[in-house]
């Protein structure tokens, strides 16, 4: 981003490959199989999250985000494919692009 005269120009980040903006929160993720985990940011077309779960990159993964509010269980259910991971010491951070999601109100 840069000012030009009266001008401004924002010029997008180069190195940026996110089609939506994440939004940072950490929300309880359970993972098919039975691992536990918690996101970092989540958007409509992906998410990047922790857990002491082994995952490959280009591997296919299914998991729940709990979304329920005080009272009322609301899930969001979603298969998808890793596409890195990172060591985090004892965890392992996992960034998923969504191929499939949908809501439910029970788990």
């Amino acid at each position: 981003m840069y000012c030009h005269g009266a001008v401004l120009i924002i010029r997008p980040m180069l190195n940026e490959k996110r089609i939506e903006n994440r939004e940072q929160l950490a929300l309880p993720v359970v993972l098919a199989g039975g691992g536990m985990g918690k996101t970092h940011n989540i958007s409509t077309t992906g998410l990047f999250f922790e857990t002491e779960s082994a995952y490959q990159p280009g591997s296919q993964i299914d998991l729940t985000i709990d979304l329920s509010t005080v009272g009322r269980p609301f899930f969001l259910k979603a298969s998808g494919e890793v596409l890195r991971t990172k060591d985090l010491g004892e965890r392992m951070g996992v960034a998923v692009k969504l191929l499939k999601s949908r809501l439910e109100t029970n788990h």
